[in-house]
């Protein structure tokens, strides 16, 4: 059997997560059934792929690159022209501008009422005193001539100033529609001459309408057939090369025509808390859910997972299976001598800290987390260490603020990713694992933390209750007191301790990588025909 496998953790710099259900399944399924093949599909755009992930597979896959993530994808942009299309308003007509470089000119009748330069403009990134600005041309000088007289007039000059910015080295951009004062203009002289010397944008969105509208679909529709030639060549050098199915793994959530295609689920964060998380990761994850509903199987990380897909998305229950995750087997208990060795650098000492285990990111809770930790410090200083591990987010700034304002910077660290093994020592030498995120679609730390004979409070919801059971304490996320009671009950009550790390050991080895490679394994055989 051989299958095409969405790369993209293995260009990513952390080791959690999708990554690790990658590393874990994949050498499961290859550990089972020695002659399975598997091709990694990587988009270029999200970098290389990188050694150190790579020496998570006990094997060395083929790699094969395409630019097809839409994650990968800008938004087809809307039309733009490069004529910045200057005209005169003089005394309420339209008159056409001569242009001649970089100098538009008028020659005509002297305004009485009013004359403005008038051009197409555009919005910039750029922020003036006012905020975000629709700029139309730089303006750097006008002369006006009459009657053998001439008026130079600078860009900066404080006078231009209805329709204009503010000054900058030597000029002013206009809105779109400068006005020059009539005091500039020759009282008597019948016929004027105005030459605006000016620089224009490099481009100009176009006004929406039913030509740009045109021009926009027209491009996004060419956008569209490339991507499906690729898609379709993609396809047509893997089903060559004998692969009968892809799996899609969140970062390349596309489908390959001719293919069994098969989703892997790994949560619904982006739907179900659409507050706390980006808005661009929102937009990406659009793009998944596609992939859910057209997918010939969907692989759920849980029970949980599965429920959601089909409550919420709609999924046919007949469509998805559950693959539960699984701690890997370096995951597991150290010798009291490695974990002192490992904790000694970070200053912490075994069986004085608290772990928490999560990418630092609002789902995830750290904050409340972090104010329950405050509140039980008032009432118990003695408290141990609270140890964050896990990626700086986004967000993440509001939980540094609130631990320096707090004064927990010593009480109160924070570690990046780092190798299995440490991780594993970190586990082994807390006091006990918190969890308390609010969602997750599996809740590996929790599984991982029970390998290494650690105690567990995780939250009463998602998956997080169904892969705890009772070996785990489960409090409300939501509830801040709940929270910081329930911390000071682990950490006064040794034998609640011992009794959780004890049923944790049992709940986390009926979970294992080997059974889910098994359960992949038959339903690929059933999906692909292969024997």
């Amino acid at each position: 059997m051989h299958i095409a496998f969405d790369g993209g953790c293995f260009q990513q710099g952390s080791p959690a997560g999708v990554y690790a259900v990658a590393c874990g399944i994949l050498n499961a399924v290859k550990a089972e059934s020695p002659a399975f093949r598997v091709t990694l599909v990587c988009d270029p755009r999200h970098g290389p792929v990188r050694p150190e992930a790579l020496a998570g597979l006990t094997f060395v896959p083929p790699v094969v690159h395409a630019p097809l993530a839409v994650s990968g994808e800008e938004r087809e942009p809307w039309p733009t022209v490069d004529d910045p299309d200057l005209r005169f308003l003089v005394d309420g007509r339209i008159v056409p501008a001569s242009m001649a470089g970089g100098v538009a000119s008028y020659a005509g009748p002297t305004p009485r009422r009013s004359f403005a330069v008038l051009s197409r403009s555009s919005q910039t990134a750029e922020t003036g005193s006012w905020g975000t600005q629709r700029r139309g041309i730089r303006v750097s000088g006008i002369e006006i001539s009459a009657q053998g007289q001439v008026v130079r007039v600078s860009g900066a000059d404080r006078r231009l100033a209805q329709g204009f910015f503010e000054a900058d080295a030597g000029g002013r951009w206009t809105d779109g529609a400068g006005f020059v004062p009539l005091s500039l203009f020759p009282d008597q002289a019948a016929e004027v001459s105005v030459d605006v010397h000016f620089t224009a944008q490099p481009a100009y969105r176009m006004q929406p309408g039913p030509g740009a509208q045109i021009i926009h679909d027209l491009r996004r529709a060419r956008a569209l057939a490339e991507r499906a030639g690729m898609l379709r060549d993609l396809a047509a050098r893997l089903k060559a090369d004998g692969c009968t199915a892809y799996v899609a793994n969140h970062f390349t959530p596309i489908a390959l025509p001719g293919l069994v295609n098969i989703a892997w689920a790994h949560d619904l964060a982006p739907i179900l808390l659409p507050q706390y998380v980006r808005a661009d990761a929102r937009l990406a994850f659009a793009e998944t859910v596609k992939r859910f509903r057209d997918a010939d199987r969907v692989y759920a990380v849980s029970g949980c997972m599965r429920d959601d897909l089909v409550t919420q998305l709609h999924i046919p229950s007949d469509r998805v299976v559950v693959v539960p995750n699984a701690a890997s087997e370096g995951i597991a208990p150290q010798s009291d001598a490695a974990v002192d060795t490992a904790l000694a650098p970070l200053g912490l000492g075994r069986g004085q800290y608290i772990l928490a285990v999560a990418p630092l990111e609002p789902c995830k809770n750290h904050l409340r987390l972090l104010m329950a930790y405050q509140a039980l410090r008032q009432s118990l200083p003695s408290a141990p260490d609270l140890v964050f591990v896990g990626t700086m987010g986004w967000d993440v700034e509001k939980i540094l603020t609130f631990r320096r304002a707090a004064g927990l910077e010593g009480a109160v660290k924070i570690l990046p990713d780092g190798a299995e093994q440490e991780l594993a020592c970190l586990y082994s030498g807390a006091m006990f694992s918190a969890c308390v995120s609010l969602y997750e679609g599996s809740g590996l730390p929790i599984l991982e933390a029970m390998r290494c004979g650690t105690a567990v409070l995780t939250s009463d919801r998602s998956a997080m209750a169904e892969i705890a059971g009772d070996a785990a304490l489960l409090v409300d996320p939501y509830d801040m007191d709940a929270i910081s009671a329930a911390l000071q009950r682990l950490i006064e009550d040794a034998a609640l301790r011992k009794s959780l790390a004890l049923k944790g050991i049992r709940r986390a080895d009926s979970y294992s990588w080997r059974a889910s490679g098994q359960i992949v394994l038959a339903d690929l055989a059933r999906l692909t025909g292969a024997a």
